[in-house]
């Protein structure tokens, strides 16, 4: 998402922090047997994109324009393109496990 609709859609609370942690966490998902090898290939390299945003990208921030200011960092631009990528790619098991979990 672009900044703003992120922001809102994440609580305007720590964004930036948050996002990277939760995308760092996509790691641990790598060598497990459900995904193929391009699908993790994809996670990595975007688990080590988020990695590299630099500390100004990541600032504590409450509030919407402090939260917004942090995602309006460039450093997040190619991370936007490359999570839509990787959507893209697991849309099949994003369709999977929605299943499940509206089963269970």
């Amino acid at each position: 998402m672009d900044a703003d609709p992120q922001c809102e859609s994440e609580g305007n609370f720590n964004v930036a922090q948050e996002l990277q942690y939760e995308i760092l966490s996509g790691r641990y998902v790598i060598g497990k047997g459900k995904l193929n090898e391009t699908e993790e290939t994809a996670i990595a390299a975007l688990a080590s994109a988020v990695a590299a945003v630099p500390e100004s990208a990541l600032t504590f921030a409450e509030g919407h324009a402090a939260n917004v200011r942090n995602m309006m960092h460039p450093a997040w631009t190619p991370i936007r393109a490359q999570a839509v990528l990787l959507l893209a790619l697991l849309d099949s098991r994003i369709a999977q496990n929605k299943v499940y979990f509206e089963q269970h």
